[in-house]
């Protein structure tokens, strides 16, 4: 039962640990085309958080279909969500 235990702990570990940003990696982003996109952009590029500067790692963007990790994700609806799964203390 210990072995057991000392296992699902490593693995928890592992798993945690495993696509931990670094602190100097640039932040990602996915912004779908619709629902003011094109201002949220806008916003990203003229403020200035795009670019690395000081304690701001800088964002580039990613591709939703290929990479599931970002930090930030701007669409137009919300397709995909189950309203149904979630209470006000996370899923059911």
């Amino acid at each position: 039962m210990q072995a057991r235990k000392d296992a699902l702990a490593k693995y928890s570990n592992i798993s945690k640990n495993r696509f931990k940003q670094g602190e100097q990696d640039p932040l990602k982003y996915v912004i779908k085309p619709g629902n003011n996109s094109k201002l949220i952009m806008r916003v990203l590029e003229k403020s200035g958080r795009l670019e690395p500067k000081g304690y701001n790692p800088g964002w580039e963007a990613a591709d939703d279909n290929l990479d599931s990790l970002y930090n930030f994700k701007w669409k137009p609806t919300s397709a995909g969500l189950k309203y149904d799964l979630i209470s006000k203390h996370g899923l059911k």
